[in-house]
């Protein structure tokens, strides 16, 4: 695949009518659709990303959802004389969570 310098200026180089010398596609055997292919594969990676990105959000967010219930039910209960949590405690792994 080329750069994405190179689809952009092959783009605006068939959408004008001043002849395709210049473009980077210009020695392919079928450009027009060498140049779809690339700009798909491209669009394609970044929604791809953009959606990883989402979910590592997402997830992320849960795990901080998850730790701020635990401390609303934990703290200054006691198990056998221990405390379970305390709120420090939780706090130290929301702000881990938050800075992966």
């Amino acid at each position: 695949m080329t750069t994405i310098q190179d689809i952009k200026k092959a783009l605006e180089i068939c959408s004008e009518d001043d002849g395709c010398r210049e473009c980077p596609y210009y020695d392919y055997h079928h450009c027009d659709k060498a140049l779809l292919k690339d700009a798909l594969a491209l669009i394609i990676g970044q929604v791809v990303e953009q959606n990883q990105k989402y979910q590592e959000q997402r997830i992320k967010q849960a795990k901080i959802d998850i730790l701020n219930k635990l401390k609303e039910r934990v703290i200054g209960y006691t198990f056998l004389g221990e405390k379970l949590a305390t709120e420090t405690d939780i706090d130290e792994l929301i702000k881990k969570v938050e800075n992966e």
